[in-house]
């Protein structure tokens, strides 16, 4: 008897647990492992109803509830505010468990404000001249108004060229900041003007 209870014990507490999902690396997850487990986390430490998450969130009981059983998983930054209720907060880690940084706001965009591709690999070519100057009289003076103004020519690389450099070099881990290529180019000049 006590062998059968054992069994019809194994047995229904399989019934009751979340099934395994897939993360993105193709990993086995169990339920307390997704956004909905980390939910109810948040109400347990909060030890709050679902209801009572919603009016702290300012959002419908209903949608706390799907967020929790899965058929609408939380937007990542619903996500963070939740978590953030409790002092936790997001984090992406690599298959090592290092914490891997989001790319840097402070990096360089184009002339129009506009963010380089982020799978391009950013490169410069010295101080901007505008379109026209290029070997004439006044390309001089637009290089040296662009140096003082520390204003870069930034160009980027993709397909085979940005795979020769990065066979050589290897891939950067992000694109520059601005004040880093300016610096750059200012050493370049210096080390330039010393060398004639």
């Amino acid at each position: 008897m006590d062998d059968e209870r054992v069994g019809e014990d194994e047995s229904s507490r399989g019934e009751d647990e979340t099934p395994p999902t897939t993360d993105l690396a193709g990993r086995r997850r169990r339920g307390s492992e997704t956004a909905g487990g980390l939910v109810r986390r948040v109400r347990r430490r909060l030890d709050v109803s679902q209801r009572g998450l919603a009016e702290i969130l300012g959002v419908e009981a209903s949608r706390v509830a799907r967020w929790e059983t899965g058929r609408t998983p939380p937007g990542v930054g619903e996500l963070e505010a939740v978590l953030a209720l409790v002092g936790l907060r997001l984090v992406a880690v690599d298959a090592e468990g290092e914490v891997v940084d989001p790319m840097s706001e402070e990096a360089i965009r184009d002339r129009a404000g506009r963010r380089y591709p982020a799978h391009a690999d950013l490169r410069t070519a010295g101080w901007w001249i505008p379109p026209g100057s290029w070997l004439t009289a006044r390309a001089g003076a637009d290089e040296r108004r662009s140096a003082a103004l520390g204003d870069p020519q930034v160009y980027y690389d993709l397909g085979w060229q940005r795979d020769a450099v990065r066979h050589f070099y290897g891939a950067p881990d992000d694109h520059l900041t601005l004040a880093r290529i300016v610096a750059r180019l200012r050493t370049l000049d210096a080390e330039r003007r010393r060398a004639s």
